[in-house]
């Protein structure tokens, strides 16, 4: 009697460790599933009875919870023929795991598989642990940077034959000078073609690799993750160089939408948009009075903006946080003078016209990262307004820019 009361207790705590086990499997997202050897009268083993599988294991391989119990031929009559039948009939012949990676799924409710998984079997008595993992999108993702790295190289291709063909343009230009518009205008329309025929591959590598990053965050070694880095850092250039490219070819057509612009609340919203910026360099930003209201087009206004004042983050003197002031007065013309002054490394003598001029980096520029089309793509906002654009050493030992934009009203 007292030996009869010790065991229930007993059993009762195996049934709740059973339960809890069950739950807790039942919820993986791996599928998980156990089977038990089926022998024939010489005792050889002639198939498997699927005794459990979790849900993510029925929905997997189609298996009803009604279904848990019986020989896996009557569920799948090929079970016996097939590469799983003679894995598991190994694993528990030898008493040792088994692995299968990228094995396509078959559906035992005879729907059509698309699926990909990674089988890992366990022998466990007279039967196997199985444990399927649903690698479909991995290897989907692994299939597309494939392509991705295959498309840039064509686009790297696309871009010496570019080079080739420009370097061809320069000559016959520098020969005929009379046809300079006409070639100009060429130009211009294809920068607008390649800069759309290489946005799409730069942002699938871009896409790729940051999914890439996030998926196997965990399991990259500090080389594999800075050629990683490398791949994304140099992608995200290759965006903004083709953006940069792009907007050139639009400002050239000369399209200004005016219309009335508070330059105070604009200036607030680029300094928003830069504030990560900001931050990192340290700088401090005042913006003198309240700047003014008038008509130009916000979209071309907000650009010149960004670029100068991206600029004067950048371009910092070493050691100290730069300093950089907005401010705007009306000219002896009527028109409005806006200046952005920054105690930077300035530029060096003799370029202050050529630092304009696209793709023309400063020598004191270094590393700074960059385009060398902003302060091109400045210009040209500033001259589409009928404004003139300059920039000239600050007293504060930086640069000084300043533009005017006639008030339009």
């Amino acid at each position: 009697m007292n030996e009869g009361r010790r065991d229930g207790p007993v059993a009762a705590e195996f049934r709740l460790a059973e339960e809890r086990f069950r739950t807790a499997v039942e919820g993986m997202p791996d599928g998980f599933g156990l089977l038990t050897a089926i022998r024939d009268g010489d005792g050889a083993i002639a198939d498997f009875r699927l005794e459990w599988a979790n849900a993510a294991a029925r929905e997997l391989i189609g298996v009803p919870a009604a279904a848990l119990g019986r020989p896996l031929r009557e569920l799948w009559p090929g079970f016996p023929g097939s590469d799983a039948f003679a894995s598991y009939r190994r694993v528990v012949e030898t008493d040792r795991p088994s692995s299968r990676e990228s094995v396509p799924v078959v559906r035992i409710d005879g729907r059509a598989g698309d699926r990909v998984v990674d089988v890992r079997a366990s022998p466990l008595g007279d039967g196997v642990v199985v444990i399927w993992r649903d690698v479909t999108e991995l290897r989907r993702t692994y299939e597309a940077l494939d392509a991705a790295h295959a498309d840039l190289a064509r686009v790297h291709a696309q871009l010496r034959a570019a080079h080739e063909h420009l370097g061809r343009l320069y000559d016959e230009l520098t020969r005929e000078a009379a046809q300079l518009e006409h070639s100009n205008a060429s130009l211009r329309e294809f920068a607008h073609i390649v800069s759309h025929d290489l946005i799409e591959p730069l942002t699938t590598v871009s896409r790729f690799g940051e999914a890439l990053e996030q998926r196997l965050a965990g399991n990259l070694d500090a080389s594999s993750r800075a050629m990683l880095h490398g791949i994304l850092r140099a992608t995200a250039h290759g965006q903004e160089l083709v953006h940069d490219v792009l907007a050139f070819a639009e400002m050239s057509r000369g399209t200004v939408r005016r219309r009335p612009v508070d330059t105070h609340a604009l200036v607030g919203d680029v300094l928003a948009t830069l504030r990560g910026a900001i931050e990192r360099s340290g700088a401090h930003v005042t913006v003198d009075g309240e700047l003014p209201a008038l008509e130009a087009d916000p979209a071309l206004l907000r650009q010149v903006f960004q670029n100068l004042l991206s600029n004067a983050t950048k371009f910092a003197a070493p050691g100290r946080p730069p300093r950089i002031r907005v401010a705007a007065e009306r000219a002896a013309s009527g028109a409005w003078r806006f200046s952005v002054e920054d105690d930077g490394i300035g530029v060096p003598p003799g370029e202050e016209e050529r630092i304009f001029d696209a793709f023309h980096r400063a020598r004191s520029s270094g590393d700074t990262p960059g385009t060398g089309l902003g302060l091109a793509i400045t210009r040209r906002a500033v001259e589409l307004h009928g404004g003139r654009i300059s920039v000239r050493p600050s007293p504060a030992s930086g640069s000084r820019f300043e533009f005017t934009l006639p008030d339009g009203r």
